[in-house]
């Protein structure tokens, strides 16, 4: 029996280069029959049901999807997303970058 591919995980925070990122993960799950997750990373737990904003909910709807679609996690985002992904053993993580920021080393 053949082992089944994990799937591929894009963290979003609804940007641009978060489109552009989920594209290629997109591109990406085609290419190695893996199923794909999108994770979304909250700083703060709502109070309620997640309520996405007006820039949210246009991205996902150009993106395709609904919240339903997608993982929430609450946390820092590059923490939270290594914990997912330590969770779900993916075939790959993807994000897109703003090139604002180094790499935060995992402790």
């Amino acid at each position: 029996m053949a082992a089944s591919v994990g799937p591929i995980i894009v963290g979003t925070d609804f940007s641009d280069t978060a489109g552009v990122a989920l594209q290629e993960a997109r591109r990406l799950a085609g290419l190695m029959g893996a199923g794909l997750r999108v994770v979304h990373v909250l700083d703060v737990a709502p109070s309620a049901s997640w309520d996405q904003t007006g820039a949210a909910r246009a991205w996902l709807e150009r993106a395709g999807l609904t919240v339903e679609d997608m993982v929430i996690r609450v946390g820092k985002a590059w923490v939270e997303l290594a914990r997912y992904a330590a969770e779900t053993a993916p075939l790959l993580v993807v994000v897109g970058s703003h090139g604002q920021s180094g790499f935060q080393p995992l402790e």
